[in-house]
């Protein structure tokens, strides 16, 4: 996806890429949160975790948030949403709402953000650039474990740090 991104950076101009190493998948943003509110979250991505086998992903197609005329996320999208993913999403969000945040009242969408906007200003070449890439494959990627990361917004962008990580089907 890197090979991508500076592909399409000659073309968005007001769009701030992601870094390779800081791309993942979102299963769920917890937000703001304190340090007292993560043990259950800990202690639940563990049990979830063990759970669930590790699954592959394919990733096709681009797309934008929350659309393409204007734009305030570029995405790459899972080629199919496995059952596998969704349950495990599912259980994540379920865990979110039991440790006292709220319910993400959007649809789940699986996406890899490659950028973010600067502005709000109308894209004239998102919509092609959409379409261009609607069918283009991103290949594979092995997903083995949820990790619970803290993200630390600078001027370059935001950065993750991960606090846990919880290998799939451990037990």
């Amino acid at each position: 996806m890197g090979d991508l991104s500076r592909e399409l950076a000659t073309r968005l101009s007001d769009a701030r890429f992601v870094d390779d190493d800081n791309l993942h998948l979102t299963l769920r943003f917890l937000g703001a949160t304190e340090d007292r509110k993560l043990e259950p979250v800990r202690q639940g991505l563990s049990r979830i975790a063990d759970r669930f086998s590790p699954l592959t992903l394919s990733f096709r197609g681009i797309g934008f948030f929350p659309n393409a005329r204007r734009p305030r996320v570029l995405w790459v999208g899972t080629a199919v949403a496995l059952p596998s993913l969704l349950a495990l999403q599912e259980e994540v969000e379920h865990l979110a709402v039991e440790s006292g945040f709220p319910a993400e009242p959007r649809a789940y969408s699986p996406h890899v953000t490659l950028a973010r906007f600067k502005s709000e200003r109308p894209c004239r070449d998102c919509p092609a650039l959409s379409t261009a890439h609607a069918q283009r494959d991103f290949g594979d990627s092995r997903v083995d474990a949820v990790t619970l990361f803290e993200s630390r917004l600078s001027r370059s962008g935001a950065r993750y740090f991960p606090i846990a990580c919880f290998p799939l089907g451990a037990a």
